[in-house]
């Protein structure tokens, strides 16, 4: 067990599991939504949430009460959080940026998900996608792209952050480069990304995409805090990162993520720079 006067970040509790031989129980003053996304893929990992009154064990959040954040109300077990609807956000993502109609069999390609669950996530989306002779489409696909980036908690997963001191994109690339070098292909996104499909500011930090972590010293990149990163290396949750990746660059060799989470990071960003930047984005690549 380890008790911190301060929460932890999903880096650091992913440094204590590898550094653990066994089960390994943190307890902190109140848990981060990084912390807790990796004691869900890690059953190894527990998490005691002293302000929230909770216990996550074993891959689950037990009860008997958790208070939310918001109103200090007890919140029961048909309110907690659900896990996350990749396929439905996947699938915006698909219809948002390509406007002709498809079959359920290929968007069950471009979204990495069954047939079955595009299913179920076109009938989530009521009139937002309508169903015509070649398939399904969004009638609106600014209103569906707006849904989206409105609605998508993020890819969740890991991240890792390093500091660099050469220009952004230059350091994006040369990270890419070594995390091939060690058998990892790295997508772009953010900053780096949106240099690369709709230049219109200089690039201040890099995002990149991979299946699994790997070393970026070799790179000229130095580990570092989230606050003074240059380039944030992202092990994501989502698992259909991918598919839409390969979906949006089709038969070229995959270099981003597929530009509406492109711009979903960059509203990340703070400052109105980044979002002109992702307004660019959408206008010029996606509508």
């Amino acid at each position: 067990m380890i008790v911190r006067r301060r929460t932890i970040y999903a880096w650091d509790a992913h440094r204590l599991l590898e550094n653990a031989a066994g089960r390994l129980l943190v307890v902190v003053p109140r848990a981060t939504t990084g912390l807790l996304e990796t004691a869900a893929s890690h059953s190894r990992l527990g998490v005691v949430s002293l302000e929230d009154e909770f216990l996550f064990w074993d891959g689950e959040q037990l009860l008997p009460e958790v208070k939310s954040p918001d109103s200090g109300r007890s919140t029961s077990p048909e309110e907690l959080p659900r896990r996350p609807p990749w396929g439905r956000w996947a699938l915006m993502r698909v219809l948002a940026r390509s406007g002709p109609p498809r079959s359920q069999t290929t968007l069950a390609g471009e979204t990495g998900i069954s047939q079955p669950a595009v299913s179920k996530a076109l009938s989530s989306l009521g009139s937002l996608v309508t169903r015509e002779n070649g398939g399904w489409c969004a009638p609106d696909r600014a209103a569906l792209l707006d849904r989206f980036l409105a609605d998508y908690r993020g890819p969740g997963g890991i991240s890792t952050y390093w500091l660099g001191l050469d220009p952004v994109v230059l350091q994006a690339e040369r990270a890419a480069v070594t995390a091939q070098s060690q058998g990892v292909h790295l997508l772009l996104s953010g900053d780096a990304a949106a240099d690369a499909l709709s230049p219109w500011r200089r690039p201040t930090r890099a995002l990149g995409y991979a299946a699994r972590g790997v070393d970026l010293t070799p790179g000229r990149l130095a580990p570092s805090t989230p606050e003074g990163a240059t380039l944030e290396y992202r092990v994501p949750a989502d698992p259909t990162v991918w598919a839409t990746a390969a979906a949006w660059d089709g038969e070229t060799s995959r270099k981003t993520v597929d530009p509406v989470l492109v711009a979903w990071d960059l509203l990340r960003g703070n400052g109105n720079e980044t979002h002109e930047a992702a307004r660019k984005l959408i206008d010029r690549v996606i509508l």
